[in-house]
């Protein structure tokens, strides 16, 4: 007995079809969880019958009260097919319908100016687009008394060792580089926490300062250079962790988390940089590691530091920066006088599943 279907091409185990049963029965009609036992079936499921018409599957199974019957429609089986003969899994083939990311760097920007969205007027999936493909999303316009409700309507704000919002701002013997008038490397927020992946957002409230220019750049593009450039330097900023230390005297902590700057997924794809200058020191590294790890990470550190890759640009009261934490580091130059940011954070995850959701919700919810 083979024990699978072969639907439009795709192959389905009895088994993957019992379990995923969309009767309200086996699968709860308002959470889409489900709530059947497949340790409850006496025997492997085997289908009794098999009929396909209309548009969806239906499947009778055998050994089971009342007969038992799964109704699948054809599409949801088709996005969901995890075996269709090309060899790809289905998050394959999810990653190839998803929004692709576009790399650039300063050329390219200057070339394809990116759009500042109104916050009075412009709409979540608009700007989320710009956010999903380069890393960034820019919005002016905001009253600051709009933005908590703003990225509250996007998800759970991150609360940080100043609580959901920290004041960026020149603090008199401050112990955070980002609160003098120093200018900050290009970095990624939080790199000596264990957090889940962020969106950071800058949110400008005063700007009166002489200099203080905002910079980022896509560290996607810069690692993926850095790849093709120095193989050997990239694989040792992916296997490789260092600790990144932050000592606060004024809240009494000593943060230090370990881990790679590059990170890449099981197919070898880049899936999040950590990098923070002003968090890079005291490694404990093995000795024989420690001067080869030193020349992979100053060539790394040329690279971003080139102005080629950096776009440079000043934030006015009113302005919201979104980044992709994981993928765009930014800074600013040195400055003198009044400057006042806003950050605070969002899980990556509540961006990613609000657009999966405008995406998928005719599989869960219908037409």
């Amino acid at each position: 007995m083979e024990g699978y279907l072969t639907v439009n091409g795709n192959r389905f185990h009895y088994i993957w079809l019992r379990h995923n049963c969309l009767c309200h029965e086996c699968r709860h009609p308002t959470s889409f969880e489900p709530v059947h036992d497949v340790s409850e079936l006496v025997e492997p499921p085997e289908p009794l019958s098999v009929r396909q018409q209309d548009g969806v599957l239906r499947i009778i199974w055998k050994g089971e009260a009342s007969c038992h019957e799964s109704v699948f429609p054809l599409a949801w089986l088709d996005h969901f097919a995890y075996d269709n003969g090309t060899g790809q899994t289905q998050g394959e083939r999810e990653a190839e319908r998803s929004i692709q990311p576009v790399l650039w760097d300063n050329a390219w920007l200057k070339a394809h100016l990116p759009v500042y969205y109104d916050a009075r007027s412009v709409d979540l999936e608009t700007w989320m687009m710009q956010l999903l493909t380069l890393g960034f999303a820019h919005l002016n316009h905001m009253e600051p008394d709009h933005l908590e409700p703003f990225l509250s309507s996007i998800g759970p704000i991150y609360n940080g060792n100043e609580g959901l919002f920290s004041a960026v701002k020149t603090v008199a013997d401050s112990a955070e580089l980002a609160n003098t008038s120093h200018a900050l490397n290009l970095h990624t927020d939080y790199a000596y926490w264990n957090i889940p992946d962020l969106i950071s957002c800058l949110y400008c409230v005063e700007n009166e300062a002489i200099g203080g220019e905002s910079v980022m750049v896509d560290g996607f593009r810069i690692a993926e250079d850095f790849r093709r450039d120095h193989p050997d330097h990239f694989r040792m900023l992916t296997r490789i962790p260092v600790q990144f230390r932050q000592f606060y005297s004024d809240l009494q902590y000593d943060y230090c988390h370990t881990r790679p700057i590059l990170e890449l997924d099981d197919a070898g794809t880049l899936i999040r940089i950590t990098f923070a200058p002003f968090h890079h020191y005291i490694w404990n590294l093995p000795f024989d590691r420690m001067a080869p790890f030193y020349a992979a990470y100053i060539a790394f550190l040329r690279y971003v530091n080139n102005s080629a890759y950096q776009y440079e640009f000043r934030l006015e009261p009113g302005d919201c920066l979104l980044l992709d934490n994981c993928r765009l580091l930014h800074g600013r130059r040195s400055f003198q006088g009044a400057r006042h940011l806003e950050v605070g954070h969002l899980s990556w995850d509540c961006v990613r599943g609000r657009q999966d959701f405008y995406d998928n919700k005719h599989l869960y919810l219908g037409n």
